[in-house]
């Protein structure tokens, strides 16, 4: 008879402490629900499937984050109930600017299928070439993006495009930098254009030099391409204003005491493939690096890849061609 008092007592205390909780989950929801559904309106995402959301407070202002399809948004809200600051996966955002969130409704962005098949269109691939495809859904520059990343044989491929429009925002293929579609009312003369302008300059052909930079950049308030190649021994570098085409810098360095060949015109990984190789390896993560360029050895066209981490001096032998290691030293730095 005890036994079973007791064991009365023991699930009336705990069906009490149940409802006592209940009651401050739905405090809780009552009190942050509101913050949660303003969030939800800033952004334009009130009747969607949301992934994840969370309310923070701090110092009388309230932080909503919230996940759906990738993209993380965090909405700050004064105690007034208005929307102070936004960011979008980590870009601060003008409140007042914001694009409009493509979800919900399949006519507001193309979708990650069509998003594949522009970038393999632009490169000029098939499916069935393709290995190491991501597509994932982003916010960048302004922008809902998606990024598209394969390769075909050792040569990288990366891509963002408009998620809304299906233009090519961005594109990135081995260590060349392409951007073609400039901010409103800016005309790029584009990278091979600006290639062109920089070996007229030197008085070489394509068929003579080995490209190892094509980027565009923005610099001093100003978008340039910034062109490298080799001929031989010697060395070219120019700045190209991306806009008129003009020639900002042009360096010209010979050195007749590089032993190396030449280096012959191929499809190579990027140096930044290399390097990605090479600490991947190694296992680190925050390399200093010292030198990564291409050279040849023994008729095999390699990068030569150094960099210091943890107080160890590496040095790498990657295969150009097919990004294998060829040779690998670590020791203690001096």
């Amino acid at each position: 008879m005890k036994k079973k008092l007791f064991l009365t007592l023991t699930i009336v205390a705990l069906l009490c402490t149940a409802v006592i909780f209940t009651a401050c989950g739905d405090k809780d929801d009552a009190k942050y629900g509101e913050y949660k559904n303003i969030a939800f309106a800033a952004v334009g995402i009130e009747n969607q499937n949301v992934q994840y959301s969370n309310v923070t407070e701090e110092n009388g202002s309230f932080t909503v984050k919230i996940v759906i399809d990738g993209i993380t948004y965090d909405v700050t809200i004064g105690a007034d109930k208005t929307v102070k600051s936004v960011k979008i996966n980590d870009h601060q955002v003008s409140k007042d600017e914001l694009p409009e969130a493509p979800f919900g409704n399949e006519t507001t962005y193309i979708g990650k299928e069509a998003a594949k098949n522009i970038a393999f269109a632009d490169a000029g691939v098939t499916a069935n070439q393709v290995t190491a495809l991501e597509v994932e859904f982003d916010f960048d520059d302004g922008k809902y993006l998606y990024e598209v990343e394969f390769k075909v044989g050792a040569v990288k491929y990366e891509y963002d495009i408009e998620a809304t429009t299906g233009d090519i925002h961005k594109k990135e293929i081995a260590d060349k930098t392409v951007i073609e579609k400039a901010p409103d009312g800016v005309t790029f003369i584009g990278t091979e254009n600006a290639i062109a302008i920089a070996m007229s300059n030197a008085n070489v052909t394509s068929e003579e030099v080995v490209v190892k930079k094509a980027k565009l950049d923005f610099e001093k308030g100003a978008y340039v391409y910034e062109i490298e190649f080799k001929k031989g021994t010697t060395e070219y570098e120019y700045e190209i204003n991306a806009v008129t085409g003009a020639i900002i810098k042009a360096e010209v360095d010979t050195d007749e005491d590089d032993d190396d060949d030449d280096v012959p015109v191929g499809q190579y990984i990027s140096v930044e493939e290399a390097k990605r190789i090479a600490t991947a390896h190694a296992g680190v993560t925050d390399a200093v690096f010292e030198k990564a360029e291409l050279e040849v050895e023994h008729g095999v066209v390699i990068y030569e890849v150094e960099f210091t981490s943890g107080g160890y001096e590496y040095e790498y032998e990657i295969n150009a061609t097919t990004g294998k290691i060829i040779k690998q030293e670590k020791e203690l730095a001096d």
